[in-house]
């Protein structure tokens, strides 16, 4: 179920905030069930529409979405997500998509459910990426891509696509490498992929003058890590602010 005191709170952080964007990289979704009972669904519209009538709310989907509704669910229940999702006003879901306001460009990149279900090996997501030939002009450009894995490794950085031209990455998918927030560093204990101490999972990275941000989320553990989601306690809600000042 949902925490409607954690949303609740998370709309009212956000107000005090006064965003012109607000940025969302996936996981909106544990698991299918919520879509399935009307009350949480409708706890989830009721939560993104509060945000959106804050500012405009970008979003691309997660693995959690991809694979609850690819793997167990069928295509039909991932055009359910897309649909409800993209009724909800001033929330622009991109999927594979460039959308432009006031000259911010918002490149929206989901990769394929293959590749989480391959353990996110490098080339699914280089030639997956380079299939959408994003249209990316001279501009300031977001990409907003749920897995952060290895883009500044230059085995990925130098085989994506006009990748040059994107100034801000900002991610999720690492739940922070399970680390508690006072703990300085980008490194993590564990990854998505149960490998442990993975690198680069947390916090800012820069490389060539382009950034990439890597939010811990909301709640490190989901539904589905089942008794160990009551640790979630232990770390704190991740809201990242970030000011640009020029571009």
């Amino acid at each position: 179920m949902y925490n409607n005191r954690v949303l609740s709170s998370i709309v009212n952080k956000v107000k005090e905030i006064k965003p012109d964007y607000i940025c969302i990289t996936g996981d909106i979704i544990d698991n299918m069930y919520v879509l399935d009972e009307d009350y949480v669904r409708n706890n989830l519209v009721l939560f993104l529409s509060d945000l959106g009538k804050i500012a405009k709310v970008i979003f691309t989907l997660g693995n959690h979405e991809m694979k609850e509704a690819k793997n167990k669910y069928s295509d039909l229940n991932y055009k359910k997500i897309i649909g409800y999702l993209n009724k909800i006003d001033n929330t622009f879901l991109l999927d594979n998509e460039v959308i432009n306001f006031d000259g911010v460009y918002f490149i929206g990149y989901n990769p394929s459910y293959k590749y989480y279900e391959h353990e996110e090996i490098d080339e699914l997501l280089i030639n997956d990426f380079n299939s959408y030939k994003f249209n990316i002009l001279d501009n300031y450009n977001i990409l907003l891509i749920h897995t952060p894995k290895d883009l500044f490794k230059s085995s990925i950085y130098n085989k994506l696509n006009n990748f040059d031209k994107v100034d801000l990455i900002l991610s999720g998918h690492t739940h922070g490498g399970m680390m508690m927030s006072k703990i300085k560093g980008n490194n993590g204990i564990i990854a998505p992929n149960k490998k442990l101490f993975p690198k680069n999972v947390r916090g800012v990275l820069k490389k060539n003058n382009k950034y990439l941000i890597i939010s811990s989320g909301v709640l490190r553990l989901s539904y589905s890590s089942k008794v160990f989601r009551y640790f979630n306690n232990l770390y704190l809600p991740s809201i990242g602010i970030i000011n640009i000042n020029k571009f």
